[in-house]
């Protein structure tokens, strides 16, 4: 009878590997603890939902109090990143004030209001730095980023489209690759 061999299947670096492992878990005891609370959230049903095994879980957090301590750092450090761009929108609310048609500086806005999930209002910044700039290729990108986000695919299409006829340079670049995205 034939041996048959698996195919190797390529694997990253080992930091790489587990970092990535690190990041499905600490997703997954975010998702736990918030469905079920700490009481209800173990090291098997941590692993079991960031599809991993025990011993990869454990590998990384021994025991539940250093998963929960490490959780409690990865919240801090996204909550400080969150910081960071609402005192960024709030530094771009003061130039605005002081150069209110400077379109360059409400695109900067909404790209800050996207990164903290604040679509409509970054949206608003958008087709008001168009109004001051149409056809402004970084406005068209960050729209159709914008309208992506919101689920709006053709409008995205639109944007990146018109950014490719308008831009030049690394903002030409940027609407090519979210064009390419888009594609089926």
């Amino acid at each position: 009878m034939p041996e048959t061999t698996k195919p190797k299947v390529p694997r990253g670096p080992n930091a790489e590997r587990r970092a990535a492992t690190r990041a499905k878990i600490m997703e997954a005891a975010v998702g736990c603890l918030a469905e079920f609370g700490y009481a209800a959230t173990s090291t098997p049903l941590v692993a079991k939902m960031a599809k991993v095994s025990r011993g990869s879980l454990l590998h990384q957090f021994p025991t539940k109090v250093d998963l929960i301590l490490a959780v409690a750092e990865y919240a801090a450090r996204a909550q400080a990143m969150r910081r960071d761009w609402q005192e960024v929108v709030l530094d771009l609310n003061a130039a605005l004030q002081l150069s209110p048609r400077r379109a360059d500086l409400l695109v900067l806005r909404a790209s800050a209001r996207r990164a903290l999930k604040n679509y409509q209002d970054a949206l608003a910044d958008t087709e008001a730095a168009l109004k001051l700039s149409p056809g402004d290729g970084s406005a068209l990108v960050e729209r159709g980023l914008l309208r992506r986000q919101l689920g709006d695919m053709g409008g995205a299409r639109r944007d990146f489209q018109a950014a490719l006829k308008t831009a030049s340079g690394s903002v030409a670049e940027e609407a090519k690759a979210n064009l390419d995205d888009l594609a089926p």
